[in-house]
Formats: C-alpha cells, structure tokens, sequence
C-alpha cells in the first residue's frame, strides 16, 4: 500500500506538468464554447426540448441512423426533428447547419 501510495504521489508531482494542466484546460473550455454555441442556436430558434438535444450530434456530423441510435428512437422522428431544425435555424442542408454552429462558436 505504501509503495502504491509513493507511486501515485510521484505520478501527481511529475507526470503531470503545468503544460499539461494548460492544455487541459484549453480542451475543457473549447467544449464549453461549443455548448454554449448549441444553446445561443436553440434559444435563437426557438427548438423544441428534443430539437435541442439533437442539434449538438447534428452539429457533430452525425447521421440520422447514428442519431436515432442514440436516442432509440426510430430513423423517421430523427428526419422530422432534422427537418424542423432545419426551417428553424433557416438553413437548407446539414453543411448549412454545421457551417451555423461554427459560425457561432467563432462569435462567442
């Protein structure tokens, strides 16, 4: 237990270095921006709760067969949800909707 106990105290002093915590924390606060970006769009367009959480994944790159996986919800009220998303956000196609997120995200 003791020498497990070193072995972890060396791994906090020495493995992990400023440069590291650094980059952690530009990671962390990369991903802030993209949620805060998925929320400034669902208030903007006034998405439905469900929207809502679509919109991150379809932000992603997912498809709908990726997306209703995910979900467990079937392949079609993924398409619906898309769609309305779609006219919401006035966008016509995904590369639209991706283009929107990084648009965003660039702003904030």
């Amino acid at each position: 237990m003791a020498l497990a106990g070193v072995a972890v105290l060396y791994a906090y002093l020495f493995l992990f270095t400023d440069r590291d915590m650094a980059a952690l924390s530009v990671v962390i606060a990369q991903s802030d921006r993209f949620e805060e970006a998925c929320d400034l769009i669902a208030r903007t367009a006034k998405l439905s709760k469900r929207e809502a959480e679509i919109l991150p994944l379809a932000l992603r790159g997912r498809t709908a067969e990726r997306i209703a996986g995910e979900f467990f919800i079937s392949k079609n009220t993924v398409d619906t949800h898309l769609r309305r998303i779609y006219v919401k956000c006035d966008v016509h196609t995904r590369q639209e909707l991706i283009d929107l997120g990084e648009r965003t995200e660039a702003e904030l």
